[in-house]
């Protein structure tokens, strides 16, 4: 059976410090925080926020935008 041979690196490196996993798992963390952090304002904005009487912006009557119903009594 051939021994299997695995060939040495041809540049040496030092692995990552733990303190600089650290800092990237801060960074990281911090960063996916933030995005959470700015759905929940843009949710907060647009729809809690929002100045339209609880409208959610659909036609009922499937009628274009600019037509209105005119009652006739």
């Amino acid at each position: 059976m051939a021994e299997h041979y695995v060939r040495p690196p041809i540049v040496a490196f030092e692995p990552p410090s733990p303190r600089t996993a650290r800092w990237r798992f801060r960074l990281v963390v911090g960063l996916a925080f933030l995005v959470v952090l700015g759905a929940l304002a843009f949710l907060l904005f647009n729809v809690l926020l929002s100045n339209n009487e609880g409208n959610p912006g659909l036609n009922p009557q499937g009628l274009p935008a600019g037509v209105q119903l005119v009652s006739e009594l």
